[in-house]
């Protein structure tokens, strides 16, 4: 056991120095690997509005307290959090001084999840008995947290899980990030440490949660899938009874559905999507406000800065001139 800690604290430590080395500073990196990111954060008194992409970002140093749709959220050093589709949130660190909030997030592969779900019903079919009936053994990891209540923590909005990071997921972490400046290792290595990122994934506490999720038939899936649709076409009117045609639900099944994975309505989400897009204009592709406000979608200025206001604290500009 002491061997195990010890292997752990070494591992955290090589991880924190290795996300330490490529951000330097509060921000976002990302890699040459598609879908990786290095996250630091250093003020702790500062609070974020951010969009959380389908992913698993696992925390090296500090901690974070996130709302996440309007549920809270609390994730530090030995914690992951997973979230299956994309949802706005607000989030502050805490952290010592001299230590800064570090984390590193992978983007999720749902075709990869989903061909790893096929491959492990494949196996667990093989090896029961020619003619015999019944479900096949649950796995350890899952055995193990439905003994304990651990290490999952499952969280009222039905898209996002925080769990507790195993010795091999960890390993794995770090052995991705020490391969992300080498172009050869990239290409060929990573995808192996993604494919086991994603079996820990559907062979631990959430694996039953991720292939009801992503099960083509769920009405998570079906709900994801709108999600898709609302974040492409955020610019465009919303109409909930289009939405719920197009994934053959009732409108009062849809919203049902809609509030149970992102714990917002189809309205609140909608909105939540056109700032966050309106804010992405005017900082990376430096739109003025009020061609922002008309990209997205608005047709009244003032109910946009109002609203906009009440999301990130400030108006349109002041925000951007405090953010670029």
């Amino acid at each position: 056991m002491c061997d195990l800690r010890g292997q752990l604290s070494q591992d955290y430590e090589r991880l924190t120095d290795e996300i330490s080395r490529r951000a330097r500073h509060t921000g976002i990196y990302f890699s040459s690997l598609p879908g990786l990111r290095f996250i630091r954060r250093d003020d702790p008194s500062r609070l974020e509005n951010v969009l959380f992409p389908p992913s698993i970002c696992l925390v090296a140093q500090g901690l974070k307290r996130a709302s996440i749709g309007t549920e809270p959220y609390e994730y530090g050093r030995g914690n992951f959090l997973l979230s299956c589709v994309e949802m706005p949130g607000a989030m502050r660190v805490c952290v010592e001084k001299g230590k800064p909030y570090l984390a590193l997030a992978v983007e999720l592969d749902i075709p990869l999840l989903s061909r790893i779900f096929d491959e492990m019903d494949g196996a667990a079919s093989a090896a029961m008995p020619e003619g015999g009936e019944g479900m096949p053994e649950a796995l350890p990891e899952q055995e193990a947290a439905l003994a304990s209540g651990s290490p999952m923590q499952v969280g009222p909005a039905g898209s996002v899980r925080i769990g507790e990071v195993t010795p091999e997921m960890l390993n794995a972490f770090l052995r991705l990030a020490c391969l992300a400046d080498d172009k050869d290792k990239v290409r060929f290595v990573a995808p192996l440490i993604l494919r086991e990122i994603h079996y820990y994934l559907a062979s631990g506490p959430f694996g039953e949660y991720l292939r009801s999720f992503y099960a083509c038939s769920s009405q998570s899936r079906q709900i994801a899938r709108a999600l898709s649709y609302m974040r492409e076409h955020c610019s465009e009117r919303l109409r909930i009874e289009h939405l719920a045609r197009m994934v053959n639900m009732a409108e009062s099944t849809f919203n049902r559905n809609f509030k149970k994975v992102t714990s917002l309505s189809p309205l609140q989400y909608h909105k939540h999507l056109k700032l966050y897009e309106a804010r992405r204009l005017m900082l990376t592709e430096e739109m003025s406000a009020a061609a922002a406000c008309f990209a997205v979608g608005y047709e009244s200025q003032q109910q946009f800065t109002r609203e906009y206001k009440r999301l990130f604290g400030n108006p349109p500009m002041k925000d951007v001139r405090q953010n670029s």
